[in-house]
């Protein structure tokens, strides 16, 4: 047995002998449930009706109102009913974009992309991507096909 179990069964034996010693030394009240006073009963009642008023004058704004009617409203597609068909997205192949550094030509700047030099503006061979600016560390492009930017950082050999 491994140190570890020692220790879990001493502890468990220790619970199990306080508990058993609490109970044996435990004063019985002589009260029974008629004889506890009213007044513990009324604080009871009114602690709870306070608490209750309270809960229910908090305002929620307007995220957590939209939230929770998200939460009680029923589902438009069960995603765990049975014949609930799976969406199968199409990958397409997209030509990586492989920024390897620049050259300052008499203030023209030019970003080596793929093994090829190309300058502000110039569309990229075989994609859809044109270059918006060139910097040492990244290139920002353009899709033209969805237009919309995206950075590449230079690749770190």
């Amino acid at each position: 047995m491994k140190t570890r179990e020692r220790v879990l069964i001493v502890l468990m034996v220790s619970a199990v002998g306080y508990g058993a010693l609490h109970y044996l030394t435990m004063v019985h009240d002589s009260l029974s449930a008629e004889d506890t006073p009213a007044s513990t009963d009324k604080l009871t009642l009114q602690f709870v009706k306070e608490s209750h008023a309270r809960i229910e004058s908090c305002s929620l704004n307007a995220h957590a109102k939209y939230a929770e009617e998200q939460i009680v409203a029923p589902w438009l597609i069960n995603p765990f009913a049975e014949g609930v068909a799976v969406a199968v997205v199409k990958m397409v192949a997209v030509a990586p974009v492989t920024y390897t550094g620049y050259m300052d030509v008499d203030g023209q700047l030019f970003a080596l992309i793929n093994g090829r030099s190309y300058k502000k503006g110039c569309k990229l061979a075989d994609s859809t991507y044109s270059i918006l600016s060139i910097e040492s560390s990244r290139v920002v492009l353009n899709d033209n096909k969805s237009n919309k930017t995206v950075i590449v950082e230079i690749k770190d050999e």
